[in-house]
């Protein structure tokens, strides 16, 4: 079913994404109703499913939102050649990614997700695959002396992504002061690694 015939649509779309979100994190996933969903997203149950066809369909897209945006940090800190650049990189979009008022109930519902359907246990392995590159990117940066070496990549990777997926639990951008949080987030994840912040050598 298309996502998009025109700016209606896409905005329906995206308040029925949110209200699914709101609704799972809420009640859970087997206890959430697709009418509680249309109710929150301003829209009747019929036209509700103009949009998706049923409560796996809206798990499956609101997953894909919070798993979309790794993707893009990921690929952006590809970007960097120097791995000790390509660390920190990463480190500051994902902090502003998990704390993006726009996304955090869709990073919230990844974070929950426990593997009870296909659709939660590919999430999940998307998560590992994330998991396993981020330790690949560090292995790089203690190759360099960029990053710490007492600690095997795998472990610090997911140290750090385990201190970055705890600020959705409480970080509120509409109350909270959320640039400074993610300066002192950034600040805190980097000195965890050790993170040499000088310029690298180029040969």
């Amino acid at each position: 079913m298309p996502e998009t015939t025109g700016g209606r649509a896409v905005n329906d779309l995206e308040s029925v994404l949110l209200a699914a979100a709101d609704e799972f994190l809420e009640r859970g996933y087997d206890a959430a109703r697709i009418g509680h969903v249309a109710t929150a997203a301003g829209l009747s149950k019929s036209s509700l499913y103009h949009h998706v066809e049923g409560k796996e369909q809206l798990l499956q897209l609101g997953l894909e939102r919070a798993l979309a945006g790794l993707d893009e940090c990921f690929a952006a800190a590809r970007d960097e050649a120097e791995p000790g650049a390509a660390v920190r990189r990463l480190i500051e979009l994902v902090v502003e990614d998990m704390t993006d008022r726009a996304r955090l109930p869709f990073v919230a519902l990844l974070i929950g997700v426990r593997g009870n359907s296909d659709i939660e246990r590919s999430a999940l392995e998307r998560r590992r695959r994330f998991d396993l590159e981020f330790a690949q990117m560090l292995e790089r940066a203690q190759s360099v002396g960029a990053v710490r070496s007492d600690m095997t990549p795998l472990v610090l990777a997911r140290l750090c992504f385990g201190t970055i997926n705890a600020l959705h639990a409480w970080v509120r951008p509409d109350r909270h002061g959320v640039d400074q949080i993610r300066a002192d987030a950034v600040r805190f994840v980097l000195a965890g690694l050790g993170h040499d912040s000088r310029p690298e050598p180029t040969g």
